[in-house]
């Protein structure tokens, strides 16, 4: 199934075709996440989570956050910074689906993900990214051969405007429903050197969340549930559950608690931030470890995601 449709039309763009030129730009509180790439600041990940492929050894395993960072230059290019090895992206390398690259030299590449993702590019290159205050990239790296680094890089992390002052907000509890999750999934260890892209992985989604956040007292709690395979359309038996969590101005972190009949000893956890001036959205990256039995066979998986989801109006 196809991500969400993209969001609506941008106001600057409507005044552009009423005739009435551009808007002033918002003050930078409001900025959404693509006027400030736009604009030639360096947005650094906000929320992060990674795990490497080692074909060698034969395993797959979930890593500490490595440094992700994107900037844009007046001539379009991207500027990434992925694990210590920065590259630029020119406009040529992009595609309609939202992906960039790889680098001929370091095997870089990224793809956007969530609601900005089809007309990333687009609005990017008019000055915004269509009113979304976060971007979602993944980012992979598959070089074997630089010295230090990991091969098989994998990562999703989260950039732009977050909510930085919950000081207006006056007793309110707000519902985000709906959604959008994407959690890849890895076997955690598997034939030496023969490691297979479509038997050693699974792409897991949903759109169905909810969460229920007190913005004046810093509670939040809610589930992710209803996954289902990317290539078979599937039902994948597995509820991630965010138990009721303090938040402040900063990102939070913590577990879910998984559920599921073919899961066992599985454990997950998620790096989240509010993003917006009025906390418009939700949205982090989350990871996943454990065991998952089908037919009789019993496979380790490691696997790392995000998700994103707005404040019900």
């Amino acid at each position: 199934m196809p991500p969400p449709p993209p969001p609506p039309p941008h106001p600057r763009r409507a005044a552009q075709r009423r005739g009435a030129g551009p808007p002033p730009p918002p003050p930078p509180e409001k900025s959404d996440a693509g006027q400030l790439l736009y604009g030639g600041g360096t947005l650094n990940a906000r929320n992060l989570s990674a795990m490497r492929l080692v074909p060698g050894d034969g395993k797959s395993e979930l890593i500490d956050p490595v440094d992700f960072s994107i900037r844009r230059t007046k001539d379009g290019d991207y500027v990434v910074t992925l694990d210590g090895f920065e590259h630029a992206f020119t406009p040529d390398q992009r595609d309609a689906a939202g992906a960039v690259g790889p680098s001929e030299a370091l095997d870089i590449a990224f793809t956007v993900y969530g609601s900005t993702r089809r007309d990333f590019h687009e609005n990017l290159d008019n000055g915004h990214s269509g009113g979304r205050h976060v971007i979602i990239l993944g980012a992979s790296r598959d070089h074997e051969e630089v010295e230090g680094s990991d091969p098989w890089l994998r990562t999703f992390a989260t950039f732009g405007n977050p909510t930085t002052d919950f000081s207006s907000f006056n007793d309110v509890t707000a519902t985000y429903s709906g959604g959008w999750a994407w959690l890849e999934a890895f076997t955690s260890s598997f034939e030496l050197d023969n490691f297979d892209w479509d038997e050693d992985r699974v792409k897991l989604w949903s759109d169905d969340m909810k969460f229920m956040a007190n913005l004046s007292k810093g509670t939040i709690s809610g589930r992710i549930q209803d996954f289902r395979n990317w290539d078979t359309g599937e039902d994948f038996d597995m509820t991630l559950t965010m138990p009721e969590t303090s938040f402040g101005t900063e990102a939070f972190s913590g577990s879910f608690d998984v559920s599921g009949e073919i899961l066992h000893q599985t454990t997950g956890s998620y790096d989240a931030s509010f993003w917006g001036p009025d906390a418009n959205t939700l949205a982090g990256t989350m990871s996943i470890s454990g065991t998952k039995t089908s037919g009789g066979d019993t496979t380790p998986f490691v696997g790392v995601g995000h998700f994103e989801v707005d404040k019900d109006q």
